[in-house]
């Protein structure tokens, strides 16, 4: 037999034994009867609800948990936002949010599965400082969170929230909007400041502790989250906290003794800012005011340094300028007496 012919019949039989080994379709049966086949589908249940509009503001003008945002860049349930300057955050399925500058504030998004809108988004928001301007999709509702407030808007409403004096504002554009009772109203808080008083004084680039007490029926209460934020109109003159933990609203619990504290860093320039600390959930919240003021010379500052100069000029003469004429400047040496 020639080689070629054995080649042929090596051939078949490979094309043979591939035919064989390779499988049919799998597919799942239940006794003989054949159904069709498996196929899987997942369904995110997290993932980005919307993204910062690229027209406007400009890049870095908004913080996303503490890091400059860039571009277009994505915006996920629960992310915090700090506005530098005006901002606008598209929402895919609510609408649109838009933040002033220095607004502090938390997004989510969910399904409404209980309300009267079951079918239709609703807009988680928390708001801690600044402002802002909600416009919803007609089938989207929201749920906003203030220091001291919670509301509640029906589908397809505008409005616009805010921060004034320590207090949750919100003025309804175009829907309902209703008032919802703080969880912690009902209990008898006081909060007031603690070794010093409304108004404090601090110098540029210097720190200063702030510290308020909580107290329920003239008694310390431990564990009660504190909302401390500098009011807009204050921004840029310091920050709360140290180093990069730092920002314009801190939130940490009242100690033992029912005190909360937190540093408040100045900056460059002078100015005053004002601070609240709300207790979260209620409407009881204290403010008070912050001056930044500049290193200024006094009059300590002033005798030193004529005592200087003084100590300079019998030590090492004193310059006398003689103009007029072709004369040149000359340096006068001081007048020693011998005795």
């Amino acid at each position: 037999m020639s080689a070629r012919k054995y080649y042929t019949i090596g051939l078949f039989v490979v094309l043979m034994l591939t035919l064989v080994a390779v499988p049919g379709s799998t597919r799942a049966a239940d006794g003989l009867r054949e159904q069709a086949p498996i196929r899987l589908y997942a369904k995110a249940l997290a993932g980005p609800i919307g993204n910062l509009s690229e027209k406007w503001g400009t890049t870095g003008a908004v913080l996303i948990n503490g890091r400059c945002a860039v571009g277009r860049e994505s915006v996920w349930s629960g992310d915090l936002l700090q506005a530098q300057s005006e901002a606008l955050v598209i929402l895919d399925s609510v609408g649109e949010v838009r933040l002033s500058r220095g607004t502090t504030a938390r997004l989510g998004v969910t399904r409404d599965k209980v309300g009267d809108n079951d079918k239709g988004w609703v807009l988680i928001a928390s708001l801690t400082a600044g402002e802002l301007q909600v416009k919803l999709l007609k089938d989207a509702a929201a749920y906003l969170e203030t220091r001291d407030s919670a509301f509640t808007t029906t589908a397809g409403a505008a409005f616009r929230a805010m921060i004034r004096d320590g207090r949750g504002v919100v003025n309804a554009r175009a829907g309902n909007v209703s008032v919802e009772k703080p969880s912690r109203q009902e209990r008898a808080f006081t909060i007031a400041p603690v070794q010093h008083g409304n108004a404090l004084k601090v110098t540029t680039r210097h720190s200063i502790s702030i510290r308020v007490q909580v107290l329920e029926d003239q008694k310390p209460v431990a564990d009660v989250p504190v909302v401390f934020a500098i009011d807009a109109g204050g921004l840029g003159i310091g920050r709360l906290g140290i180093g990069t933990v730092s920002a314009d609203t801190l939130t940490t619990p009242t100690d033992a003794n029912g005190i909360a504290s937190i540093p408040f860093e100045a900056g460059a320039k002078p100015g005053r800012a004002k601070i609240s600390a709300t207790i979260l959930g209620t409407r009881v919240s204290w403010i008070g005011e912050v001056e930044v003021k500049g290193a200024a010379w006094n009059s300590t500052n002033t005798g030193i340094l004529f005592g200087l100069l003084g100590a300079g000029a019998v030590g090492g003469g004193i310059a006398i300028a003689k103009a007029g004429g072709k004369k040149s400047i000359q340096i006068q040496p001081p007048q020693v007496q011998n005795p």
